[in-house]
């Protein structure tokens, strides 16, 4: 449940794209808390998601705010269940979060763009701004993974910085990060990310470029965002409630997906499974 956003290539031992939105400062994972069963549970925050895919396209808005929270900070005896048991938090991950920051994990080998400007991941340790109004594409292999952040919010309302991270765990794990940053300490308020993620061949790195056709809005009124974009496969559109957890409306998605169990290609190969 913490990865709210996958991407898997087909290259071996190669690291999987995904998105999570984080509290701890753990981008990768690799700190997690043990259970007193000898479990072991990831720090990520459980964000709010609201999705629409049409085919290889994805627009989705991620949101934490004071309710994703709540229940870690509410005081409970050692003894008490875990109202988040559920969605994979620990009893041990409780507590307030020291930061809020969303992390789109690539793999250290991937080529990566930020616009027409091809950008080579630097093999120490640093971090690079991230002009998000240009379209980013990464490349692994023959596949090709474009990116455009449609809204990226701090908690205070100002437009949260997106920056490319090198670090030291990730050198170690053969793994780098975009990370955006809703909060640089304890958050006082909401955060929320909105993208839209198209997956191609890599010989089509130039038409997705150079593609004129694509088009976004997005209106934010007190806790309900609106985001809609015109695109290669048509148009899609969420509206949500941030704070209530309702996604009012929901547009744009294939057909075929409705129900699925694992589709692949347009095949739901996962009822074919199960049947």
């Amino acid at each position: 449940m913490d990865k709210v956003l996958t991407v898997n290539f087909a290259e071996p031992e190669t690291v999987m794209m995904n998105l999570i939105m984080d509290g701890r400062g753990d981008p990768y994972g690799v700190s997690p808390v043990t259970e007193k069963d000898g479990h072991t549970k990831s720090r990520h925050l459980v964000p709010f998601v609201a999705s629409v895919q049409n085919q290889a396209e994805v627009l989705a808005v991620f949101s934490a705010g004071p309710e994703t929270w709540a229940p870690l900070i509410e005081p409970r005896g050692n003894q008490a269940p875990n109202p988040l048991q559920t969605t994979g938090l620990s009893f041990d991950a409780s507590g307030m979060p020291t930061r809020l920051l969303s992390h789109l994990v690539l793999p250290l080998s991937a080529s990566l763009w930020f616009g027409e400007e091809q950008i080579p991941i630097p093999s120490e340790p640093t971090s690079i701004l991230v002009p998000d109004e240009k379209l980013i594409l990464v490349e692994v292999g023959e596949t090709l993974v474009a990116i455009r952040t449609l809204y990226a919010a701090r908690v205070d309302g100002d437009r949260a910085k997106l920056e490319l991270v090198v670090d030291k765990t990730g050198l170690e794990h053969g793994a780098t990060r975009l990370t955006w940053t809703h909060a640089d300490t304890e958050p006082n308020g909401r955060g929320t990310l909105a993208i839209w993620i198209r997956v191609a061949e890599a010989d089509d790195r130039e038409t997705l470029r150079e593609d004129d056709n694509f088009t976004s809005e997005v209106t934010v009124e007190d806790e309900t965002i609106d985001v809609c974009v015109e695109a290669a496969n048509g148009g899609m559109r969420i509206v949500a409630n941030l704070e209530k957890g309702d996604r009012i409306q929901l547009e744009g998605s294939d057909p075929t997906l409705e129900g699925a169990v694992l589709s692949v290609n347009g095949k739901d190969i996962g009822k074919e499974i199960w049947s």
